[in-house]
């Protein structure tokens, strides 16, 4: 069995399946995680006394967790064994195209990865602005992947697309790691917003997006956060509206904005995460960004939030 080597959201991840859109990362002993596809079938369901089930996204994705182990079972056809921190298994059936199995498995299954561990990850984008990163973050549809596509179009450094992983250092800085070199955009966006790169995308067939490489785009370094900005739509404003959080309202907007938060319950990990946002929260610039429910206004959150709609050196 041949085995490829990633480096993604900062781990180095060796799996027998091939990434179509990634580099393989340098061989070495080193692997944080392995991901085993299509090696054993995967039951249907956990259905032990301690087990809990949960659907999600109108019952496209059921998931069932234990003491011991999370099963994700996607109705495209795609289901995943989480039983370590160091192992997953994947089954994958209906023939699906490798790139949809690639999305599935760098978002969700490793979103939920991510969360079983303890981590903190924003549902957003990061750019690099200077020596630090900013993330734009908010629900789905309310303008982070345009600002990123947007932002792929003039040439600005991406960090990550739409799972923003934070860390502390041992000294409280809070730093942005890498997640892997690509963007999605919908066609909405590709018609609106990409000017200059047309050529640089493909689809992604089933979910109806596609994707854009990044190459020397993508900036591999964690860099230190500089301010998350919130965003939001509101039929009671006719102009951007920015705000600046403070005490609790900073914290409820890391909690509501966390990458798959409503899987924290699954995941047995609610206290942890609520005290990483409080300390977060008590040490970082934290924005709300309000548009009208007419129109992009990419333009406006970039020019006001990175200095200039042309990228910065």
């Amino acid at each position: 069995m041949h085995n490829y080597t990633y480096c993604i959201y900062g781990y180095t991840i060796s799996t027998n399946f091939k990434l179509p859109s990634l580099t393989q990362y340098r061989k070495t002993d080193n692997i944080d995680l392995n991901i085993v596809f299509n090696q054993q079938r995967l039951q249907e369901c956990l259905d032990d006394e301690n087990s809990r089930h949960f659907t999600f996204h109108n019952n496209t994705l059921d998931l069932w967790t234990n003491n011991d182990s999370l099963l994700m079972s996607y109705s495209i056809g795609i289901k995943a064994l989480i039983n370590s921190d160091n192992e997953i298994f994947v089954d994958t059936k209906n023939n699906l195209p490798p790139k949809v199995t690639q999305h599935v498995l760098l978002q969700g299954i490793l979103g939920l990865w991510l969360l079983r561990r303890g981590e903190f990850a924003i549902h957003g984008c990061t750019i690099k602005k200077g020596d630090s990163a900013v993330i734009f973050a908010g629900v789905s549809g309310v303008g982070k992947s345009t600002i990123a596509a947007a932002c792929y179009d003039l040439g600005y450094q991406i960090l990550s697309d739409d799972v923003s992983l934070i860390e502390l250092t041992p000294n409280s800085i809070p730093s942005v790691i890498p997640s892997f070199p690509i963007i999605k955009v919908t066609p909405e966006t590709l018609n609106k917003v990409i000017k200059n790169k047309t050529s640089n995308l493909s689809p992604i067939p089933v979910i109806d997006k596609y994707e854009a490489q990044l190459g020397d785009q993508f900036h591999p370094n964690k860099l230190k956060l500089e301010a998350v900005y919130c965003l939001s739509i509101s039929d009671e404003v006719n102009k951007l509206h920015t705000e600046a959080l403070s005490g609790g309202e900073k914290i409820f907007s890391l909690l509501s904005n966390t990458y798959r938060n409503f899987m924290i319950d699954a995941t047995n990990t609610g206290a942890k995460h609520f005290d990483f946002c409080a300390k977060l929260a008590s040490i970082t610039n934290i924005y709300s960004i309000t548009r009208p429910t007419k129109g992009f206004y990419y333009r406006e959150v970039i020019e006001h939030t990175l200095g200039s709609f042309i990228p910065l050196d």
